[in-house]
């Protein structure tokens, strides 16, 4: 298993919670394998997992996001597109602090 680029320790990365944690991968179905390679994954509690995949896009465009910005803070933008294919960010979240982490998903 690799480290995560994004977030140190086990906690829910939307939440407090350190209980019924899943992993999450940044990056899933095809490039699942791509994500836990470069440590595109953050815990989620459990059932904030569940609602992420069935109803809450935005939480998961906004985590693409960060795992884009993290991926290209250490090995570039180009071998992001070379192994991911879709560029999520545009100039402003280029220029966004890049481990909103919780705060932004509780306000």
């Amino acid at each position: 298993m690799s480290r995560s680029i994004i977030q140190d320790g086990k906690y829910c990365y939307l939440g407090s919670s350190e209980t019924t944690l899943d992993k999450h991968h940044i990056f899933n179905g095809a490039l699942r394998k791509k994500s836990e390679k470069y440590g595109l994954w953050v815990y989620i509690g459990h059932y904030s997992h569940l609602y992420a995949h069935q109803r809450d896009t935005d939480v998961l465009i906004e985590l693409k996001k960060i795992g884009q910005k993290a991926f290209e803070e250490k090995y570039g933008h180009e071998m992001f597109m070379r192994e991911f294919h879709k560029n999520y960010l545009d100039d402003e979240d280029k220029e966004a602090f890049f481990d909103i982490g919780k705060d932004v998903f509780l306000s």
